[in-house]
């Protein structure tokens, strides 16, 4: 957020870092007309890193054990460097690499505050996650309790009122993301799962879905855009946020409408570090040059 704007994602953090982040409220109040919420996504995983991201004032960092490798242990570290170094004022989001439990679990048991889930396609899909995030048969749940992650009074600290079981439940966020035509196709019924609480596309995967180029971001082809439209409208018809990349020069193009926004990253900062590269050859080309004739 902006320096001026006095909103804070620590207003939103639970009363134990070790607990998610009240996401689903914040994502709630940016539909309902408030700001959006912008974040990093890291791909190095290391802790020293995160402990520095963790101070620059995002909003939320995004993990993706999808497309890096890491480990539940090195999950677990990461989610925790950015919810302790941030001070609650950054919550951990986890892209899962499936839609299996285990992955699901350990992110929330480590105190993740949003969970995407890529590649649905269907409702039931959508349910499935849905119920591996949820405790309790009556609520629909599967979640099985993490006992040895309970610390009386440490881990275990709720507002008066709730228990541990309604902060796990209510608290975090579920993201799904729609990466196929299928997902295309289904999106009115995705969007009637109420436990969803953001829809995201995956661009590149639905591009090669629809027999598109690669291309990252949105792009202007009636064909493409005419897609985004429909999956971004039915998202709205709902009142699901909207979530997205927006990177500069486009941050501002890209993120109108959107709600949980990708504005800036390791993996995009190094790309542009090739250009820092290419400029110094070019300023020390001319005196190598000169070098060689004397």
């Amino acid at each position: 957020m902006s320096s001026g704007n006095t909103f804070s994602m620590a207003q939103f953090r639970s009363q134990s870092l070790f607990l998610p982040h009240n996401f689903r409220q914040v994502l709630r109040n940016s539909v309902q007309g408030g700001p959006p919420v912008l974040g990093y996504a890291v791909f190095v995983n290391s802790t020293q890193q995160l402990r520095s991201v963790a101070a620059l004032g995002f909003d939320f960092v995004w993990l993706d054990p999808e497309h890096s490798s890491m480990n539940v242990e090195t999950l677990t570290e990461l989610i925790h460097t950015v919810s302790f170094a941030s001070e609650g004022r950054t919550v951990p989001v986890v892209r899962v690499p499936g839609h299996g439990h285990e992955w699901i679990a350990s992110s929330l048991d480590a105190g993740a505050g949003g969970i995407m889930i890529p590649q649905i396609d269907t409702a039931e899909q959508a349910r499935e996650v849905c119920a591996s995030v949820t405790f309790g048969a009556k609520n629909g749940g599967t979640r099985s309790v993490p006992p040895f992650r309970l610390i009386r009074g440490v881990t275990d600290v709720v507002p008066e009122g709730k228990t541990i079981i309604d902060v796990w439940n209510e608290y975090p966020a579920i993201i799904a993301q729609i990466e196929s035509m299928k997902g295309v196709e289904n999106i009115e019924e995705i969007c009637q799962v109420e436990r969803i609480d953001c829809i995201f596309i995956g661009h590149l995967d639905l591009r090669i879905s629809m027999g598109l180029p690669m291309q990252r971001g949105e792009v202007d082809e009636p064909e493409y855009a005419a897609i985004v439209k429909k999956v971004n409208d039915t998202a709205t018809k709902y009142g699901k946020a909207i979530g997205g990349s927006a990177y500069p020069p486009r941050v501002k193009e890209q993120g109108v409408g959107k709600h949980f926004i990708l504005i800036a990253g390791d993996a995009l900062h190094l790309q542009q570090d090739r250009k820092t590269l290419a400029k110094a050859r070019d300023l020390f080309q001319e005196p190598a040059l000169e070098r060689q004739k004397l």
